[in-house]
Parts: C-alpha cells; sequence; structure tokens
C-alpha cells in the first residue's frame, strides 16, 4: 500500500552519529551529510555530477563550520596563486629588461626566466589541485593535511629560484669581466 506524503525511517548504527545516520526516504536510501541528503549514485553519474561542478554553484546548509571552512580554502587558494602569478611576473619582467637594456646578455638570462616563469606555472597547478582536494574532502566531512606536497613545493620554488638568481649573478660577473678586459691600457692607469 502506497501512502502520498513520504515515510521517513531513521537507521543508525551503533556509534555513527545522526548527520551520518542513512535515511530512507520513499523508496530509497541515501546518505545524511551535514544536513543535506544526497543519492546514491552510479559511477557514470559521478563522473558527470565532478565534471559539471566545476561550472556551476553548489549550495550547503550552513551548519557547523561550512562557510568559515570553505572561505579559508578559496583564501589559502588565492594566497597561492597570487604567488604564482607573482613568479611569472618576474621571469617576464627579467626577460624583458635584459632583452631592452642588455641586449647582450639577454640569451643568458633567458634561463633564469624561464625557471621562474615555470616556478609561477607550477604554484599555479598546486593551488588549483589543493584547493580541489580540500574541497572534495570538505563534502566528505574531511580535512587532509598534506604537508609532504607543501613542503616539495616550497623546496622546489627555493631551489629554483635560487638556481635563476645564480644565473643572473653569474651573466653580471662574466659581463663584468669581459667590460674590464676590453677597456683599454690608458683608461686603466688614469683610474
Amino acid at each position: 500500500r502506497r501512502s502520498d506524503s513520504p515515510s521517513y525511517h531513521i537507521i543508525t548504527a551503533p556509534g555513527m552519529s545522526t548527520s551520518m545516520s542513512l535515511l530512507r526516504i520513499s523508496g530509497y536510501v541515501g546518505r545524511r551529510t551535514r544536513g543535506v541528503l544526497t543519492r546514491p549514485q552510479h559511477s557514470y553519474q559521478k563522473k558527470r555530477a565532478l565534471s559539471t561542478s566545476v561550472w556551476k554553484n553548489v549550495e550547503v546548509d550552513n551548519t557547523g563550520s561550512i562557510a568559515r571552512d570553505l572561505l579559508a580554502t578559496e583564501r589559502t587558494f588565492l594566497a597561492w596563486a597570487r604567488t604564482g602569478l607573482g613568479f611569472v611576473g618576474a621571469g617576464s619582467a627579467l626577460a624583458a629588461a635584459y632583452h631592452r637594456h642588455n641586449a647582450s646578455l639577454a640569451p643568458t638570462v633567458y634561463p633564469a626566466s624561464v625557471l621562474l616563469i615555470g616556478n609561477g606555472a607550477f604554484l599555479l597547478a598546486f593551488a588549483t589541485r589543493r584547493y580541489y582536494t580540500v574541497l572534495s574532502a570538505l563534502r566528505r566531512d574531511r580535512f587532509p593535511i598534506n604537508t609532504f606536497d607543501t613542503i616539495m613545493a616550497v623546496a622546489l620554488t627555493s631551489v629554483t629560484t635560487m638556481a635563476s638568481l645564480g644565473i643572473v649573478s653569474f651573466a653580471e660577473l662574466e659581463a663584468a669581466k669581459k667590460d674590464q678586459q676590453e677597456e683599454p691600457e690608458g683608461e686603466r692607469e688614469s683610474k
């Protein structure tokens, strides 16, 4: 016998909190997470939901600290992205400055520019990956503490930044030695 009003049966396992309890509503079992009832999905539905969720806004209940966590994740993403864009700008500015003011050193300094731009691209990719990883974990009521990736990102950018500074310093020192060797004998004695 079917009734017009949906029937709610709360099924809880021992030790299971009510926010994670299984609800049976009108014939299907769904999982309740943070006040949002989700239907069980087939694998093709999950792939489709994940692929379109980037382009549409998802609305969740603001219970607990959801809004605070999501906004903190966005701020962290923007900080990493801002740092990455700073590296891209520094690499571009370095290449442009040497190309314009000291064209003889420009080919020597281009690898340093490429390293800085590579740093920026890496940090932008890292920030995007980290943002979606944390966002996905927050949707499952989890939070990933990923110190290894962060330490590796900092180490990689530190090494490549120091390498680019070394390249520029080496190019400048070589140019100064070359200028000193090309200076005529008479001008050296007058100084």
